[in-house]
């Protein structure tokens, strides 16, 4: 009864977020995009911030242009704009979506032709402009809308051009060596659960294993699972001719609901392979054995990834706020907030077991919620 009571109170703060996200403005800033580009019939959601507008309901047909919806940081609060490209990857209009700066300060900003200036400008252009300091007492607006426009650019570049010259404009499905890697590994990781093999040569293997991941998905690909894909999900957005994005849920989910297993903590996921080995170096360790505080230390991801869940679900954006520490560790990217995290998490490694995975990590959370879900039926 307890188990049931605690997967129907998640289920029930989950629903009463989604419901306020769905019905609030953000309906409303999807008609604001809509008409953006002359002749657009449908608004095609290729992933999240990032739409095409089409001039029939065909979504495989070649869009009319390219929308997207991002955002930055300005004096005041967060600067939302809508950049428009045309097919070839260049900026032909920016819309201002939200913001709270001060009204004399971005009035000046607008006037200033400031935004015109990224007019033409290809995604792969940089978006240093000349006079960004040149706009007395408004610079912070000013880089708040270069932050936002770069965030587009990176969007477009990978989601849609994906280091060709041209865009595809087939959604349909296209299964790259990203995705053969990925699929060897899950594959990998779920045989060793069963094979019938000596304790030496399965620690070998897994091994093997866990090497293999950390090259492959930590430090050529640098990609795994992060709570935007748990957003993105429950939000409802299926990317298109996006392979990795359903394999790495599907490793996720669907091994703890029906065999019990999880293969991405066994052997795969680079972050908890690298607390491992980071293990590994130190003689000695830090045994947690206190039963009230380890409770505490396992509420925490729970409390944490809930939150990050309901922000999403309430402003219909599955990555904008989150404490990860994946693209920190693995490309370098993050806030002085992740960085000040990743390391300290990566110290703890080297005399906690898997701090990470174990107390601050949101998957390892939804790990512990899935878990508890099968419970009900395996009972």
């Amino acid at each position: 009864m307890k188990k049931t009571l605690k997967i129907l109170t998640v289920l029930l703060i989950l629903a009463t977020a989604f419901l306020i996200g769905r019905f609030s403005d953000n309906g409303q800033k999807q008609n604001a995009i809509f008409n953006l580009i002359a002749g657009t019939k449908k608004l095609h959601q290729v992933d999240e911030g990032l739409y095409f507008a089409l001039k029939n309901q065909n979504i495989n047909s070649c869009p009319l242009g390219i929308i997207t919806v991002t955002s930055g940081r300005g004096y005041s609060g967060i600067i939302t704009l809508a950049t428009v490209y045309n097919i070839e990857g260049r900026i032909k209009n920016i819309k201002i979506l939200e913001q709270t700066e001060t009204p004399s300060f971005f009035k000046r900003v607008v006037q200033s032709g400031f935004l015109k200036e990224f007019d033409s400008l290809k995604y792969s252009d940089s978006t240093s402009l000349r006079n960004i300091d040149a706009i007395t007492g408004a610079t912070l607006t000013s880089e708040g809308i270069q932050q936002a426009v770069n965030k587009a650019n990176k969007l477009v570049a990978t989601r849609v051009f994906n280091d060709n010259t041209e865009m595809v404009c087939s959604a349909g499905i296209e299964f790259g060596w990203q995705d053969i890697f990925l699929l060897l590994l899950i594959v990998f990781s779920i045989l060793l659960y069963y094979l019938k093999i000596k304790r030496q040569t399965r620690n070998l293997l897994r091994l093997f294993l866990q090497i293999s991941s950390f090259i492959i998905l930590g430090l050529i690909f640098s990609e795994m699972i992060s709570i935007t894909y748990i957003n993105t999900l429950l939000l409802g957005f299926f990317p298109a001719n996006q392979i990795f994005w359903y394999l790495i849920l599907a490793v996720l989910i669907l091994p703890i609901l029906f065999l019990g297993i999880n293969p991405y903590y066994y052997g795969i996921c680079p972050m908890g392979i690298l607390q491992s080995f980071l293990q590994r170096l130190m003689p000695w360790k830090v045994n947690i054995n206190n039963k009230k505080l380890l409770q505490i230390l396992r509420i925490i991801p729970v409390i944490l990834t809930i939150g990050i869940i309901v922000f999403a679900l309430i402003t219909r954006n599955p990555g904008y706020f989150g404490h990860e520490i994946f693209a920190t560790v693995f490309r370098f990217e993050g806030q002085l907030f992740h960085w000040i995290l990743a390391g300290f998490s990566i110290i703890a490694a080297l005399f906690i077991k898997r701090p990470w995975c174990r107390f601050l990590c949101p998957i390892g959370a939804v790990n512990r919620f899935l878990n508890l879900v099968r419970s009900l039926f395996r009972n």
